[in-house]
């Protein structure tokens, strides 16, 4: 699994595929861009900024406050 962790005030453009697990989001002001599912998340993080791709297979991908 993958697992990410930003300040709180951090800005970003996020987007994250996992082909087998899931995609949580934790303690951080996230905002959907487009689609977003257990598998697929598009979002921008305090308005969006500098673009943070994820990719995985097996696993699961968390993101979370720092």
């Amino acid at each position: 699994g993958i697992k990410l962790r930003l300040p709180t005030d951090a800005r970003a453009t996020i987007a994250a595929r996992i082909t087998n697990g899931g995609i949580s989001t934790q303690g951080l002001s996230i905002q959907n861009r487009g689609e977003m599912s257990n598998r697929r998340l598009d979002a921008d993080l305090n308005g969006g900024g500098p673009r943070i791709s994820l990719e995985g297979t097996n696993g699961g991908i968390i993101i979370g406050a720092r």
